[in-house]
């Protein structure tokens, strides 16, 4: 089995900002399954680990540990730095020979960014339109792009943030509270869709500034919780189901406002696959 040689090199851009790399066995196969850093007694082998920060934010936690806390115990501090967010690729004399995908894939930023930018990019979209368009959906079993903005504006006071503090005060002993995913129109019944937009805007803002104060540390993305369905959970995982939540009703609201042009598009329909959804 190849044991490639662990090199912790910190690097922002091209340039290396940490100590030098330590040397030590490394069992490069447990990281294309999961990360787990290993005490050294494998062996050797002429590779390395070029562990990357990808913000600047996780750059201060980095730098922040000492070098001999980064020369120590390899498995104390590879957990310490997958913790931390890090870029962690394997290679083998020069050829990336695996990554850790999770970490790799999942930053913090990038995923609060998008949050932040959904109610916007949601108002951009619809705020202004006739009925027609945002009425307009595929079948009775789909939504509209109105029921869309009525259930994002539920979800985001009943679910995403009490979820986030039960993983984090509570942990996996009680699971989360059921939440309703069908249709919510009934509830914000006579408000207009800017009013329902706008409504979903500030439980956003607010939810964000709720939640960031529970991932002070990169630690704090490993904490679990119960869905009461799914079964265990993570911080991680949470964060980055809100995000793709949103842009699964992104795509679902375009899509039912394309199918009122479902037949005046003629003969194009066959070159436009949103009005091409399997049945």
């Amino acid at each position: 089995m190849h044991r490639p040689l662990i090199g912790l090199r910190f690097r922002r851009g091209d340039s290396e900002i940490g100590p030098a790399p330590t040397r030590q066995p490394f069992a490069h196969d447990q990281v294309l399954r999961r990360p787990r850093w290993v005490e050294p007694s494998l062996g050797t082998y002429g590779g390395e680990v070029s562990v990357s920060v990808a913000r600047q934010r996780l750059q201060s936690f980095v730098i922040g540990l000492s070098a001999a806390a980064v020369a120590g115990p390899v498995e104390r501090t590879g957990e310490r730095l997958l913790r931390a967010g890090l870029q962690v690729h394997v290679h083998d004399r020069g050829r990336v020979v695996g990554y850790d995908r999770d970490v790799v894939t999942f930053q913090l930023d990038d995923t609060l960014a998008l949050l932040e930018r959904t109610p916007g990019t949601l108002r951009e979209q619809l705020a202004g339109l006739s009925s027609e368009w945002t009425e307009s959906r595929p079948d009775a079993e789909n939504w509209t792009a109105y029921q869309v903005v009525c259930h994002l504006a539920y979800i985001e006071e009943e679910d995403w943030l009490v979820r986030a503090r039960m993983i984090s005060e509570v942990g996996p002993t009680e699971a989360f509270p059921p939440v309703d995913h069908g249709d919510q129109s009934a509830r914000y019944a006579g408000q207009p869709l800017e009013q329902v937009a706008d409504r979903f805007s500030q439980l956003r803002r607010s939810n964000l500034d709720a939640v960031r104060p529970l991932l002070t540390d990169a630690a704090a993305l490993d904490k679990r919780g119960l869905h009461p369905s799914l079964g265990e959970v993570t911080m991680r995982q949470l964060l980055s189901a809100w995000a793709v939540h949103d842009l699964n009703h992104l795509r679902q609201a375009q899509e039912a406002m394309a199918f009122r042009y479902v037949d005046e598009v003629g003969p194009w329909r066959v070159n436009l696959g949103v009005l091409n959804r399997p049945a």
